[in-house]
């Protein structure tokens, strides 16, 4: 498997390529460019199958050297590396075909996760659609997807690694645009749709807590007692007597 390391500072790239020989061995074979036009010279020629392209790099910036390698090569996957956890260079990742977008310092499990993600054909996520005709990123499209499917689905059980893997995004990857998009984590999220539910289901008082914990999702009426004091400051019962004498 070609894999091109594309990042203008010198450690980073070595740090990384040496840990792919290291991990892979003689199953990939990494070349090294210092700026975004070297790697588009690169990759025109060498046809990589892989480029984990580092977003700020003088002469051309990685998304640019992106969109020009995917010009000449749409097979090739792309991998962003940046400092700046901006939503918008997301969405541009996103636009340009990016499979993946990683924030630094990167964790060793990251790329090595992603490599083997790429190595067999099989494991590889759907290319991401293109832009709707109303200019809609996908990342947009997706995390509406991800609102709705929470919305009716609260009270299931929910995997965050599994829904990332139906969207067709690295849990790594789906747990930063999370919250980005949504300013709290994802267990956080799903917490507030839940005891928002129960707080309408606490005001039946015919309702046993057992009873509303399992509409919510709750295994247990201890667990979700336990959430919902940490959400409202009160025990499902202080609530509801809270809103009988109200």
């Amino acid at each position: 498997m070609k894999i091109l390391v594309a990042d203008d500072e010198q450690y980073e790239r070595n740090a990384i390529a040496r840990l792919l020989t290291q991990t892979f061995g003689s199953c990939v074979e990494v070349r090294m460019a210092e700026n975004g036009q070297r790697a588009v010279e690169i990759a025109s020629l060498w046809r990589c199958r892989l480029a984990i392209l580092d977003i700020e790099m003088p002469r051309l910036n990685g998304l640019e050297a992106a969109k020009r390698i995917r010009e000449q090569n749409p097979d090739c996957r792309i991998v962003f590396l940046t400092a700046y956890d901006e939503f918008s260079y997301a969405q541009t990742a996103l636009r340009l075909g990016a499979q993946d977008y990683v924030l630094k310092p990167v964790e060793d499990e990251e790329i090595i996760e992603i490599v083997n993600r790429f190595r067999s054909p099989a494991a590889e996520p759907p290319p991401p659609a293109a832009p709707a005709k109303s200019e809609v990123t996908r990342v947009e499209q997706v995390m509406g997807f991800v609102k709705a499917f929470l919305a009716e689905n609260y009270m299931n059980e929910i995997s965050m690694n599994q829904l990332a893997e139906q969207v067709g995004f690295s849990p790594f990857y789906f747990s930063r645009l999370f919250k980005q998009q949504f300013r709290m984590s994802f267990v956080d999220y799903l917490n507030d749709l839940r005891i928002a539910a129960a707080k309408k289901l606490l005001d039946d008082p015919t309702l046993p807590l057992k009873t509303v914990a399992t509409r919510c999702g709750y295994d247990t009426p201890s667990y979700f007692s336990k959430i919902f004091k940490n959400r409202t400051g009160m025990t499902p019962t202080e609530y509801r007597q809270q809103n009988e004498m109200s």
